[in-house]
């Protein structure tokens, strides 16, 4: 829910489509949709798989940022400045396929989780100071996540986070 816009965000993985994903909206509790819309990009894309993952979110600045998976145990966080009008790939990926992101309060981005990688047999954590051009890995206390397991990570209304993994 986009200050009353409803998005939704679906990829064509098994399409060489070239599109990361595609979105629809409503302004009306889903009783209508709009028409499809594809991305354009005004960067590079670099390697991902289209298949969108856990949350869609705005940033401080306004900001659209949108999850998918990269390759292999990877993720990124497609952003628009425009109100999805334009997108970019900032460059960076995640160490975590299906990484659940959110912003902290100091304006970095925070990548928890993802499957099929680890750092010494725990989930990993990654931390982007530059908007998702480079990212930082560590691991957390978390074991780490296998097939079909996906971590969620969601801000509260009172500010904190929420962080589930299977």
């Amino acid at each position: 829910n986009d200050n009353g816009t409803l998005r939704l965000y679906w990829g064509s993985n098994q399409l060489d489509s070239g599109f990361p994903f595609q979105t629809i909206a409503s302004t009306d509790s889903g009783a209508t949709w709009s028409v499809p819309q594809f991305p354009v990009f005004t960067t590079w894309i670099g390697g991902h798989s289209a298949q969108p993952i856990t949350n869609a979110f705005r940033g401080p600045d306004k900001a659209m940022y949108v999850g998918s998976d990269a390759v292999n145990a990877e993720s990124v966080l497609w952003q628009s400045k425009d109100d999805g009008k334009t997108w970019i790939d900032a460059g960076g990926r995640t160490n975590g396929r299906h990484t659940a992101f959110a912003i902290l309060k100091d304006g970095r981005l925070l990548g928890m989780g993802g499957k099929n990688s680890d750092i010494d047999g725990f989930m990993p954590k990654s931390i982007s100071k530059d908007g998702g051009k480079t990212w930082q890995f560590s691991k957390t206390p978390f074991p780490a996540l296998a097939s079909n397991q996906r971590p969620t990570l969601v801000r509260l209304k009172s500010g904190r986070l929420f962080f589930a993994g299977d």
